[in-house]
């Protein structure tokens, strides 16, 4: 296995040329809500982190996925993505920064979700038990389409959500520096 440093990271995804197809490893801090939608109790969950293996897409953009999972469907690809509100798009279609240009996040789509493990203090938690500490999801709403199009981007640079991914066989851990 190769290790990696987050700005390492940012310069191999800036190199992807066209669609590439790999799996990552992500882990990132769950926002939780304050209280219990139901019961109004105080949130007993601290510090809880998600782990979520996925095989994903690279240099794809989100616009023309939408549409051709449209045209898939039987549907018009008339598709126009709205501007993002706080990420712009850089010369490199797997980058994306924050406004600021400081911060570097990767474009994915995610194809299928292997597994999610939710922790706190090294400890499992059931994502059952997390239901009333999280804010409902809401599917897509202007996409038009039966299956949406899941659409990612965790951080990249300087800090890095992103632990670890398998391309063309090849197992690269990442590590801060």
């Amino acid at each position: 296995m190769q290790t990696i440093t987050p700005q390492e990271l940012l310069k191999r995804f800036g190199e992807v040329k066209g669609s590439k197809i790999i799996t990552v490893v992500m882990d990132t801090e769950l926002k939780l809500l304050k209280r219990n939608r139901d019961t109004k109790e105080p949130c007993p969950y601290v510090g809880v982190r998600k782990k979520t293996r996925c095989k994903v897409m690279l240099g794809t953009d989100y616009e023309n996925g939408v549409n051709n999972t449209r045209e898939r469907e039987g549907n018009e690809g008339t598709f126009e993505a709205q501007k993002h509100s706080w990420a712009d798009r850089t010369d490199k279609p797997v980058i994306s920064t924050n406004k600021a240009g400081d911060k570097y996040y990767a474009n994915m789509r995610v194809i299928e979700t292997y597994e999610v493990e939710y922790t706190s203090d090294g400890n499992v938690i059931d994502k059952s038990d997390l239901a009333a500490y999280t804010s409902k999801k809401k599917p897509p709403q202007n996409q038009g389409t039966e299956k949406p199009v899941i659409w990612n981007m965790p951080k990249i640079f300087p800090s890095c959500s992103i632990e670890s991914y398998v391309s063309d066989g090849e197992e690269v851990k990442v590590v801060a520096e």
